[in-house]
C-alpha cells in the first residue's frame, strides 16, 4: 500500500514538471513570435525633420521599403544602414507596433552654410547636396563663396570645414564669406559692405582680432571714409603677427594705405 501511494505521489510530480515544462514551451513560443513580429515590421510610417526636403524623404523612406522588402531588417540593423546611406542623417529613432507596424522618426544635421550653387556644408562637417534640405533651411543658411572650386563629388578643401566651424554661424551671419584659399579669406561686412576683413583659413581663429577689426571701422566710420561718392571699400588685414593693415582700393591692391 505504501508503493501505491508513492508511485501515485510520483505520477502527480511527473505531470506537474510536464505542465511546467509545456507551460515554459507555450510561454517562450508566445514571446518568439512576439519579438519577431517587433524585431521584423513590415509597415514603416515616418516622422521626418523639417530641415529635409521632399526629395530627401523620398529617398530615405524609399530605402527603408526596399531593406524591409528584400530582406528581414531589424530596427539595429536599419539605423545602422541608413547612417551609412544618408550622411545627413543625424539620428534615427525606430519605434515597433505590435502587427508587423514601426513609426521612423529621422532627424537631420543642421547645416552650417551653402557652398556654391550646389553643396551645403553640415555641421558634422560633411558635405553634401543641397537639394536634400528644405526650402526653408535653405534660406535660413548663410552662404559662402568658395572661389576656384569645381569639385562635382563634394569634396571641399580640407581646411575649409574646420575653418567656418570655428568661424561659427553669428559670424557667418555677420560677414559675407568669400574663400580663396587656405591663406586667404575675405570676410565683408553684411551692414557696412565697404568694410571686409582679410584673414587666413585657420581653425583656430583669433576673435581678438574681429575686437580690433570692429574698432577700426568705427573710426573708419567716424572719419566719414566708409560711405563716400566714390564708394571706395576698406580691408582690415589681419593675417601678420601683433598688427592689422589697413588699406583701401581693390581688393589685393593697396591704394592710400593708411596706418591708425
Amino acid at each position: 500500500m505504501r508503493y501505491s501511494y508513492l508511485l501515485a505521489r510520483h505520477r502527480r510530480a511527473v505531470k506537474r514538471t510536464v505542465f511546467v515544462l509545456t507551460g515554459a514551451v507555450i510561454c517562450a513560443a508566445l514571446i518568439w513570435q512576439l519579438d519577431h513580429h517587433l524585431s521584423y515590421a513590415q509597415h514603416y510610417a515616418f516622422v521626418f525633420d523639417r530641415k529635409l526636403s521632399s526629395n530627401a524623404q523620398r529617398a530615405i523612406a524609399g530605402t527603408v521599403g526596399q531593406l524591409v522588402e528584400n530582406q528581414q531588417a531589424t530596427p539595429a540593423q536599419l539605423v545602422a544602414l541608413l547612417h551609412q546611406k544618408f550622411s545627413l542623417i543625424k539620428q534615427v529613432g525606430i519605434f515597433t507596433i505590435p502587427g508587423r507596424h514601426a513609426i521612423a522618426k529621422i532627424i537631420a544635421h543642421k547645416p552650417l552654410c551653402l557652398l556654391g550653387d550646389n553643396h551645403a556644408l553640415l555641421g558634422s562637417g560633411t558635405c553634401i547636396n543641397r537639394l536634400l534640405l528644405s526650402p526653408e533651411t535653405l534660406a535660413a543658411t548663410p552662404h559662402v563663396e568658395v572661389r576656384d572650386w569645381f569639385a562635382d563629388d563634394g569634396e571641399i578643401p580640407t581646411q575649409l570645414a574646420p575653418f567656418l566651424k570655428a568661424l561659427g554661424p553669428e559670424k557667418m551671419k555677420e560677414f559675407r564669406v568669400s574663400w580663396h584659399g587656405d591663406h586667404e579669406v575675405v570676410l565683408t561686412d553684411i551692414q557696412t559692405p565697404t568694410f571686409s576683413v582679410l584673414l587666413e583659413g585657420k581653425k583656430d581663429i583669433n576673435q581678438e582680432l574681429f575686437t580690433k577689426c570692429t574698432a577700426i571701422k568705427e573710426l573708419l566710420a567716424t572719419r566719414g571714409l566708409l560711405n563716400t561718392p566714390r564708394k571706395r571699400s576698406w580691408t582690415a588685414d589681419v593675417r601678420f603677427k601683433d598688427q592689422v593693415i589697413v588699406f583701401t582700393g581693390k581688393r589685393g591692391e593697396e591704394h592710400g594705405s593708411r596706418s591708425f
